[in-house]
């Protein structure tokens, strides 16, 4: 038996039978067991062959497919170009979670997947963009020019401030011009025909006649009504006599953007211990630095109790923060909660880490805010700083 099972698949037939196995494990089958594939794009667009439309989606003819892909970098990239512009284009009004929206996701995918689509067609009808108008479009921009004409330094440091090469920024506006140039040439290319032409013209020029008659408006019915014509009609007609059902009522309007949050314990405040996580949090949030906090002093030397905890880049708790103190002092100065008529107060900061220091905080009647207090020599040197008010210079 195992004798005929060998010249069975030892002749001419098992031959064939293996070469026609063997043509579609030569390109693809076996590498399937041997690797695993994992997709990374955001989104992928497929064309059949120009000179084959109707070609099917499986194999072999999907080899002749053209496929682009939008990689999950490309999309982060887009994501923070367009971040930046709002940032730039709103300043301080830019709110980061109305920006990073599903809706805001999905258009920036969808322009981008319509720019790789324009693209893909323009390449496929074989339109190029030649260096020189590249050159010109670059020129061109607004935004690398002085005074109306291209500076390259401009250029350059604009370039260099997005972390982008020349050659990355020549090849988007290479590509942004191959699209571009498809659907301008479609535009450019239209044309209207004579007996199009003619039609709207008429319909420009035509007038029409129109008679109506103007009728007197009819006779005010004057005549005596009886009251049991009155009250007949009243209780065929009772709903629409009722009034609508009301109420008064007194509220008191409060707006928390208007309310002074009242201080906390100073004792409380000293015995905090930070929750570096959370401020670290906070501050990416925010955009900021950390939290800054304080509390009403019961001490005769100082007014408040502040505490200071820097959460990005590095967590620590600040001794002496002057530029928070003033930020602080201006916020109380814009609801009105200044501890004194004349702007003066003391703050009491840095006990928690070893250091006691007293600022003083000051807004004058212009609403400046001023911060110092007394300092220990630590260096001794002298600043050139000109000032442009003699009177600022002075003080």
């Amino acid at each position: 038996m195992l004798q005929k099972l060998r010249d069975k698949t030892s002749g001419w037939i098992a031959s064939v039978i293996f070469g026609l196995l063997l043509i579609p494990f030569s390109f693809f089958g076996v590498e399937q067991y041997m690797h695993s594939k994992t997709e990374t794009w955001s989104a992928k667009i497929e064309a059949p062959p120009t000179w084959w439309a109707g070609a099917p989606h499986w194999w072999p003819a999907s080899m002749l497919w053209t496929r682009e892909e939008i990689s999950n970098q490309d999309f982060r990239q887009r994501f923070e170009q367009e971040r930046q512009a709002q940032r730039q284009e709103l300043g301080a009004a830019y709110d980061p979670r109305a920006f990073e929206t599903p809706d805001t996701k999905r258009r920036i995918i969808d322009e981008m997947i319509d720019q790789r689509v324009m693209q893909m067609a323009a390449t496929r009808a074989g339109v190029s963009i030649s260096d020189a108008q590249v050159q010109k479009a670059i020129m061109d921009m607004p935004v690398f020019q002085v005074d109306g004409r291209f500076n390259k330094e401009r250029y350059q440091f604009a370039l260099a401030s997005q972390q982008m090469a020349p050659s990355t920024f020549e090849k988007d506006v290479r590509e942004g011009l191959q699209v571009d140039l498809l659907p301008s040439g479609l535009n450019e290319s239209s044309f209207v025909t004579k007996s199009e032409m003619d039609r709207v013209l008429k319909l420009l020029a035509e007038q029409r006649t129109v008679s109506y008659v103007q009728l007197p408006p009819p006779v005010a019915d004057n005549g005596p009504v009886k009251g049991a014509e009155i009250d007949a009609y009243y209780r065929t007609h009772h709903s629409e006599f009722r009034a609508p059902e009301t109420v008064s009522i007194e509220y008191v309007d409060v707006d928390a953007a208007t309310l002074s949050v009242p201080p906390a314990d100073e004792a409380a405040l000293r015995a905090a211990s930070p929750n570096w996580d959370a401020i670290a949090e906070l501050a990416q949030a925010t955009e900021s630095m950390g939290l800054f906090v304080y509390a009403r002093s019961a001490d005769p030397v100082h007014y408040y109790a502040v505490r200071a905890f820097v959460g990005a880049p590095a967590r620590f708790e600040d001794a002496a923060s002057g530029a928070a103190n003033a930020t602080l002092a201006a916020w109380l100065a814009a609801r009105g909660a200044l501890p004194s008529a004349d702007g003066r107060y003391r703050v009491s900061q840095g006990r928690e880490v070893g250091h006691d220091a007293i600022i003083d905080l000051q807004v004058d009647a212009d609403g400046e805010v001023w911060s110092g207090g007394r300092v220990c020599d630590v260096v001794t040197g002298e600043i050139d700083w000109p000032a442009a008010d003699p009177k600022r210079q002075q003080e």
